[in-house]
This record gives structure tokens, sequence and C-alpha cells, in this order.
């Protein structure tokens, strides 16, 4: 069994909408030298967009992601820095 149909079964075993096995049956049914109907795929996943009433508001996964990490490492600063001007040492962690 390929990798790719080993993939949709999966994609569609855990609750992923349909339009992820479309996709991939369509990408799996493409000859090594045929040029894919990209209005047609971008079309497929647009709909699916809409239709879970997701909003075009450019904001991204990896953008939040990296948002919290900075906001996580300056809170741990500014936490360090409190306890130095207030004459404490961060405690040492001897292995």
């Amino acid at each position: 069994m390929s990798y790719l149909h080993r993939l949709r079964f999966h994609c569609l075993d855990y609750g992923y909408p349909a339009e992820f096995g479309m996709y991939l049956n369509y990408c799996r049914g493409l000859q090594f030298d045929e040029e894919p109907d990209y209005i047609f795929l971008r079309q497929l996943f647009r709909i699916l967009f809409k239709a879970l009433n997701f909003q075009y508001d450019y904001v991204y996964d990896w953008t939040l992601l990296r948002q919290r990490e900075s906001a996580l490492r300056n809170a741990s600063a500014h936490a360090a820095s409190r306890l130095s001007h207030h004459g404490h040492e961060p405690p040492h962690i001897v292995v």
C-alpha cells in the first residue's frame, strides 16, 4: 500500500474534512507529466474555508506561536531582572 493511500485513510479516520481525501485522491490519480488543475484544487479548499466559517485575518498559526514564545521569553527576562534588582539571585541548578 502506498504512502498516499495510507495517508488518505489516516486523515479520514481522524475526522478531517472529506476535501482532504478528495485532494489526495485527485493527486494520486495524476499522471507524472499531467498538469494539476490548480483552480479546482484551490476552489476545493476555498469552499471548505467558507463552510467552516474561517475568516481571512492574515494571522497564521506560526505567527501566533512566535508571538507566544516571544512573550514567554520577555516575561521570563523581566522576572529575572526584577529578582536581580531586589538583591535576589535566580536559583542555580546543580546537576
